[in-house]
């Protein structure tokens, strides 16, 4: 849940309440979206001190779109612990086929 604003809040939470909090640094739509994370939720309840608050702390996500050509390119950087960026990296990899599959069913 967020507004996408710059400098918000952003919660990123599954079914169970579970997730992550940060918040938007960068938003510049059809060109470029940063969230830098500085902690969990857990159950509903937004968590800064446990040890996986702090493994995500200061992680930064960073979505590029790049149109050339009549082709657009997104990338993703992740600047963030390997512990956590194998996490991540598992679910853009999901999310990614996502997007692919909804981009060539147009």
């Amino acid at each position: 849940m967020t507004d996408w604003k710059e400098r918000n809040k952003a919660l990123f939470i599954d079914h169970n309440g579970d997730g992550l909090l940060g918040k938007i640094i960068l938003n510049k739509p059809y060109e470029k979206l940063s969230v830098e994370y500085y902690g969990e939720v857990i159950k509903g309840k937004e968590d800064f001190d446990s040890p996986g608050a702090q493994s995500v702390k200061g992680g930064l996500e960073t979505y590029t779109l790049v149109e050339e050509k009549g082709i657009t390119l997104l990338t993703i950087a992740g600047d963030m612990s390997s512990d956590y960026f194998d996490f991540m990296f598992a679910a853009w990899t999901r999310a990614l086929q996502k997007v692919k599959e909804l981009a060539e069913s147009n």
